[in-house]
């Protein structure tokens, strides 16, 4: 008796079994395998898409997040690094917004004065402070008859 290989072993009841069938439910089964294959691979092939595009972004995501982190990176205080002068950090702030300002006073408490058309970057300029550290003691806006808003303020680090 000749040894048989394991793959022959498995496959010949298979075969034996299929050949007993009547030509047209062989056709039929023939039929039923190819879908089943085609079907098969076509899931594969959507599966490997579908991480595909999971990949691209979750890449995106890490791109903008890495974008925002570097955008953020100055607004970050540092521990044990050097406190920036109250007076460099508003000036700084001031004309990141396009404000010019007027100022009185040293780095413990400092007035400063301004004025602009919107009230939206005079807010933007004091948040963007508040997020730095600096409090405002005192705040006075007021409207000017050219439509100008004026705004004087005490301000000090915390």
């Amino acid at each position: 008796m000749k040894l048989q290989n394991p793959l022959t072993r498995l496959t010949l009841p298979m075969q034996q079994a299929l050949d007993r069938l009547p030509s047209r439910d062989r056709k039929a089964l023939l039929l039923l395998v190819m879908f089943l294959t085609v079907t098969l691979l076509g899931l594969a092939v959507w599966s490997a898409h579908r991480a595909a595009q999971n990949a691209t972004q979750a890449a995106t995501d890490a791109r903008e997040l890495l974008v925002w982190m570097r955008a953020q990176a100055p607004n970050i205080r540092q521990g044990g690094g050097v406190q920036p002068l109250l007076t460099e950090l508003v000036q700084q702030s001031a004309s990141q917004q396009g404000l010019i300002l007027s100022q009185n006073g040293d780095d413990q408490s400092l007035q400063v004065a301004t004025k602009h058309e919107s009230f939206a970057v005079l807010g933007n300029w004091l948040s963007r402070l508040a997020e730095q550290g600096v409090q405002i003691r005192q705040l006075d806006l007021r409207q000017q008859p050219d439509g100008a808003i004026q705004l004087q303020a005490t301000l000090s680090l915390s």
